[in-house]
């Protein structure tokens, strides 16, 4: 099993990761593997373990104008059957290696309140939560 960057026949595995995810939300899945790859601030990688995608995580570099540039993580999932091996840990901290071999002086992410073992993961890697009044708009 080993961690690498996303290939373009990862999507319909990353798709059907995500879809098992999101199932209970109902939210679809937008995941274009060639327009991540085709964008050089969109860097994904994945989790594979004997030719089969079984984790992914995505680390997408932005820019506030008043702050410069800073990483966003991504779409963490796992698959259930590969759940409790600490891989969503090795993930996150390859996302973390990264934004750091990119100079990026931080990275920010969003976790639902109901997933409480993947906020307590990100606590334990040294994410702080905030308390930003996270807003969104559907166009």
């Amino acid at each position: 099993m080993f961690i690498r960057p996303l290939k373009i026949q990862d999507e319909s595995q990353v798709v059907a990761l995500m879809e098992n995810f999101l199932f209970l939300t109902k939210k679809e899945v937008l995941f274009n593997a060639a327009e991540c790859l085709n964008d050089s601030n969109v860097h994904g990688l994945v989790i594979e373990d004997n030719g089969n995608v079984v984790g992914h995580g995505a680390l997408v570099v932005s820019r506030i104008p008043s702050k410069g540039l800073y990483g966003i993580v991504h779409d963490v999932v796992v698959s259930d059957q590969y759940r409790g091996q600490g891989l969503g840990r090795k993930l996150v901290n390859e996302l973390v290696d990264l934004a750091r071999s990119l100079k990026l002086p931080l990275i920010v992410l969003t976790s639902n309140k109901a997933r409480v073992a993947a906020r307590n993961l990100y606590e334990s890697i040294g994410f702080v939560e905030k308390d930003t009044g996270f807003f969104e708009m559907v166009l």
